[in-house]
């Protein structure tokens, strides 16, 4: 197998079908997997001891629907008691339960049941990628681009890069999912002046909707982002087949919970339908052995489908409209209208962006399936280096698609970092303490629109410890905010009077995984896979880290000069926080050095940057 860094790799996790593409040659294209296609579905089935993804999970979906998982995506950096997680568990055939606050799916293996968590579930979808993509390019795969919805959460973003760890993956960056979609038409159409396009991305989840200036050279730069999280194909899906449940409910006196086989028979029939839909007026449905001897047809019209899910059809604007607005432009302002995602080849869709436009011309992406991939994966080609094609002409310039900020005294939000503000980002502030020898201080960071505080979503607490005790006031805690290129925040602090290091730590183990936590699910993951394999993994990984680690210590050496002493000092500290891990730890698996690797960077990341410029 050749380097792993050689082949840049984009992944496109999606909630009902992912895909992983290559770019080689000056080309991005899908990899096909083992059935030949190039979207694999995001489901993962268990059974007879055995753990089925993709199409073969969709095989036995029917017969064992308690033990096949689809939508994880839905739950990943999600409380249990999250309003869109309670509203989906009735439309799951697995069964979801409260595990610390977090929503865990339930799941038999040889006779017995076991908890499996969201993180989890993605991870064997984002395995069942590498090993498409290893097994067509016979090559090592480490290092990749993920694409998220753009209206995830901190919380999501990194509960995604957990996913990724555990699952062996480095991730290099993250790339909102319209934003990426705009990189692979922009690459196919070439724009010879800067243009305002407007990306739609209704997939099987969610809808985006971003804004976008596409000049020349493949700059492109994101004026604003808006999104349902929870509008999606699944939702039409889950509309019609609650429907016609019902109808057959009240026509047979019985109920499908005591029939859950049945159940998942009609959701798969719905969803062939509502592609048939697509290009047909009416769409035939017809199950044999329904229900014991009962064979089920029924035949369903276009117009009774969208009558059925006009509520869905409506919300299609809001997202649209709020983008427009939020970027101070009108609907005239808007050049090119692009399509991506399976959801948007819906006739009803493209009827109510049409009427919406004007009857503006709507571009359809040649790949509306895997364009999302495809342009995480030309990114990937620019963060590597890649030197075929045009890759190292792209310039991307992307946004927060929530406003950040901390509560302050009455309850109001200070905002650090405004909606739409550009990425990376960094902002600083002085806390102090409010009681005499007070040794930490706690500061809880809020996302969301809200002046008040607590109206927005808690995105977690920062925890300075460690300070000096001293009369109330006195101390002087700099606190900096970094928002990483894949839009996850960074805390970090320092003593003003000495320049020392201050513990900080955001305090979100409410929505996302611990080391430990990582470290035990990836090593679950590989049981069965040989020892020399997983260490030969393990090794390269380990020599990256040290590869990295040492470069840093140099770059430290070599540029020393252009640091504060102060400055100087702290990454001394971090260097040798992570000389010291590395000595002690020996024996880490490859999730935890990738999470090191990953931690590594963002502490290093900063001080970097200063010393290059």
């Amino acid at each position: 197998m050749t380097a792993p860094e050689q082949i840049p790799i984009g992944i496109d996790l999606g909630t009902s079908y992912s895909c992983v593409a290559a770019y080689r040659d000056g080309r991005a294209e899908a990899i096909p997997n083992d059935q030949g296609n190039r979207i694999t579905p995001s489901v993962v089935g268990f059974h007879e001891g055995e753990r089925l993804v993709g199409e073969g999970a969709v095989t036995q979906w029917q017969f064992h629907p308690k033990n096949t998982i689809c939508d994880s995506k839905r739950m990943i950096g999600r409380s249990f008691d999250d309003q869109l997680v309670q509203h989906d568990i009735p439309n799951w055939s697995f069964q979801v339960v409260n595990e610390n606050d977090k929503p865990h799916i339930v799941v038999e293996e040889d006779g017995q049941a076991s908890l499996i968590t969201p993180e989890q579930v993605s991870a064997m979808v984002l395995a069942k990628m590498k090993e498409t993509a290893e097994a067509s390019l016979e090559a090592q795969i480490f290092d990749v681009v993920i694409t998220v919805p753009a209206y995830f959460t901190d919380a999501q973003r990194q509960a995604t890069k957990d996913a990724a760890a555990i699952a062996g993956l480095n991730v290099l960056r993250m790339v909102n999912e319209p934003t990426a979609a705009a990189i692979c038409h922009g690459m196919e159409k070439k724009y010879k002046k800067a243009q305002k396009i407007l990306v739609f991305d209704l997939g099987g989840g969610t809808l985006d909707v971003s804004i976008l200036i596409a000049e020349p050279n493949m700059k492109f730069t994101v004026m604003t982002t808006h999104g349902d999280p929870h509008l999606g194909g699944k939702d039409f899906d889950n509309a019609i087949t609650n429907y016609l449940a019902k109808e057959y409910e009240q026509q047979n006196n019985m109920t499908f919970a005591d029939a859950p086989e049945a159940l998942q028979g009609l959701r798969q029939a719905v969803e062939a339908a509502k592609k048939t839909l697509s290009f047909s007026q009416q769409a035939k449905m017809a199950i044999p052995n329904f229900l014991s001897n009962d064979h089920y047809k029924r035949t369903i019209t276009r117009e009774e489908w969208e009558t059925v899910c006009k509520d869905l059809f409506d919300r299609i604007l809001i997202p649209v409209d709020a983008a427009i607005k939020d970027a101070n432009l009108t609907v005239a302002d808007i050049e090119d209208v692009v399509l991506v995602g399976g959801s948007s080849r819906i006739p009803k869709v493209k009827e109510v962006l049409q009427q919406f436009f004007s009857g503006k011309q709507l571009l359809h992406s040649a790949h509306p399936d895997e364009s999302v991939a495809r342009g995480a994966a030309i990114y990937a080609a620019k963060l590597m280096g890649d030197k075929t094609g045009n890759a190292q002409s792209l310039a991307l310039v992307d946004v927060t698609p929530f406003t950040l900020g901390i509560e302050i005294h009455g309850g109001d939000m200070k905002v650090f970092f405004p909606k739409n503000t550009r990425l990376p980002a960094q902002t600083s502030d002085i806390f102090t303490t409010v009681y005499d020898n007070q040794e930490s201080v706690k500061v809880q960071i809020f996302e969301g629109e809200a002046d008040v505080a607590k109206d927005n979503r808690l995105l977690g607490e920062v925890v300075l410890s460690g300070i000096e005790p001293a009369l109330r006031g006195t101390p002087q805690i700099m606190v900096t905010f970094d928002i990483d290129a894949s839009g996850i925040l960074n805390v970090s602090a320092v003593n003003r009077k000495d320049g020392n290091k201050v513990e900080a730590t955001i305090d979100n183990d409410k929505y996302n995984l611990s080391l430990a936590e990582i470290q035990r699910i990836a090593d679950s993951l590989t049981e069965g896979t040989p020892d020399e394999e997983l260490k030969a993994q393990e090794k390269v990984l380990w020599n990256r880290l040290t590869e990295y680690k040492n470069s840093v210590a140099q770059t430290l050496a070599k540029y020393k000069q252009k640091l504060s002493s102060q400055e100087l000092q702290r990454a001394n500290e971090s260097l040798k926080e992570l000389d010291e891990w590395m000595a002690s730890h020996p024996e880490a698996n490859k999730a935890v050095i990738i999470s090191k690797h990953q931690e590594a960077n963002r502490n290093f990341r900063a001080v970097m940057l200063l010393l290059v410029a």
